[in-house]
């Protein structure tokens, strides 16, 4: 709302819109975020059950590496670095989210940009809070989360599902 009124220069319409709009907005971004952390949850468990799986089936990927010109302890590995590698990535987003945006819910503080109103931007008129700002980086950071982890399993070379349902 804060940014919707800053940006439109109308006068008390401008509340009006701001306050609209950004109910509007408030319920999309929370729709979303409800979605993402469904997404970053269920990421989590299929990680969590694939390490405990691969743990279980391990003996039969070195007994498969025994056999001549067989790699199974290679892909084992490669199974289980990509799954353990989206715990820290997960956990690093969400710090960054908090650091970013000052999301105290997060244990975030201060926000990064604080204290200072951003210039006009192109085709605005008037200054944009810049805590708002740093808020919407945060969100953004959240909201990127499940395909961060993705990203990760996929650098590590770690065949299998797409875990965040992204693209």
């Amino acid at each position: 709302g804060n940014i919707i009124d800053n940006v439109l220069n109308l006068g008390f319409l401008s509340k009006i819109i701001g306050y609209f709009g950004g109910s509007v907005a408030g319920i999309i971004a929370s729709i979303a975020l409800l979605f993402v952390m469904v997404r970053v949850f269920v990421m989590l468990l299929m990680a969590y059950v694939m390490i405990i799986i691969l743990t279980m089936f391990a003996p039969f990927f070195f007994l498969i590496q025994a056999l001549p010109g067989q790699n199974g302890a290679r892909d084992w590995f490669k199974q289980m670095a990509g799954n353990v590698a989206i715990f820290p990535t997960v956990a690093l987003m969400f710090i960054f989210a908090a650091m970013l945006g000052g999301l105290g819910g997060l244990g975030g503080g201060e926000p990064l940009l604080k204290g200072q109103d951003v210039g006009q931007f192109p085709l605005f008129s008037g200054d944009i809070d810049a805590a708002s700002i740093s808020k919407i980086i945060g969100l953004g950071f959240l909201m990127m989360t499940p395909e961060a982890g993705n990203l990760v399993k996929n650098a590590i070379g770690a065949k299998g599902p797409n875990l965040g349902g992204g693209a």
